[in-house]
This record gives C-alpha cells, sequence and structure tokens, in this order.
C-alpha cells in the first residue's frame, strides 16, 4: 500500500526519468520497483570470463565451436558494455542508481527512496 503512495507521489519525478540505470553486484539485492530499468551486475564479466576460461582448461570444448559457445559469448559481452556504461558515467561506488546519466544516487537499493532523495534536493535548489 506504502510503495503505491510514494509510486504516485513521485510519477512527476520519474516522468522525467527517462533511463534507470542501476550498478551494483550480484550479492546486492535490489528491491522491487516495478519500474522499467537497467540493472547492471558489474562482477559479471569476470564471473562469465572465469567461467569460460576454466572450461578450456578443462578441455570441456576439446573441438572448439564458435556456435557451441556463441550464448557465453553474448552475456560476456552484455556484460562488458555494462563495465563500459559505468565508466562512461563515472560511477564510484556501489550500489549506484543513475538517472538520465547525469543524477547518481549511491548506496540505495530501492529506486523509489532514490527518487525521493532526488526529489527533495530539488525542493531545496
Amino acid at each position: 500500500m506504502m510503495r503505491s503512495w510514494i509510486s504516485l507521489l513521485l510519477m512527476p519525478l520519474m516522468a522525467q526519468a527517462t533511463t534507470i540505470e542501476v550498478f551494483k553486484t550480484s550479492q546486492m539485492t535490489l528491491n522491487d520497483t516495478g519500474l522499467r530499468l537497467s540493472v547492471c551486475n558489474v562482477d559479471e564479466y569476470q564471473k562469465l570470463t572465469s567461467t569460460l576460461t576454466q572450461e578450456f582448461k578443462n578441455k570441456a570444448y576439446e573441438t572448439f565451436s564458435l556456435t557451441q559457445i556463441a550464448p557465453q559469448i553474448a552475456r560476456i559481452e552484455k556484460a562488458a558494455k555494462c563495465l563500459q556504461s559505468m565508466f562512461e558515467l563515472n560511477v564510484k561506488k556501489l550500489p549506484a542508481i543513475v538517472f538520465n546519466k547525469k543524477q547518481v544516487v549511491y548506496g540505495e537499493f530501492d529506486v523509489h527512496a532514490a527518487l525521493s532523495f532526488l526529489k527533495r534536493l530539488e525542493k531545496n535548489l
């Protein structure tokens, strides 16, 4: 019930937030927001590349076929783009919620709370 009231109060600010990106590790839990956002687990790239490297070392792919590992490579590319975005946005700490590639809220696992924080900041400016 409380979440719906918060959503109604934050609608004007959310309308201005056309992109919401969340940067976190896979160990961090993001509160369910009901909002459309991009979630980036920044440790995913290292995990995926380590797994693939280990599989090669274990000779899991003795007859190496690109089509065989294509799904893993696609996930690695997506994880690399995630890291690239994090560096381009100059994210310094985790978790971070980035609104419209400009405003960053650090240390928050709840997007609604981050939006509320930004709204309070706007009022005080």
